[in-house]
């Protein structure tokens, strides 16, 4: 059974504090509602996530050599 507790700051208000076997229960409870993705969409946005990711670290490391080259020599860093 859960317990009323005072919650700090909240002057007469008392939240209710679920035990442990109530959070699990309830936690199993909303993972069965959930819409897992198929194996093939989980391959599918993964290989999106990686593809951008490269593509992202390419551009900037591309923006960073061509910003070092321009920035370098007014620096006097090589």
């Amino acid at each position: 059974m859960a317990r009323q507790v005072t919650v700090p700051g909240r002057t007469g208000r008392s939240a209710r504090v679920p035990s442990l076997a109530e959070y699990v229960q309830e936690s199993r409870a909303e993972l069965r509602k959930v819409t897992w993705p198929t194996r093939e969409e989980t391959i599918q946005l993964t290989t999106a996530v990686i593809v951008m990711t490269v593509s992202v670290a390419a551009f900037l490391g591309i923006i960073d050599q061509i910003l070092t080259s321009l920035v370098g020599p007014l620096t006097g860093i090589k």
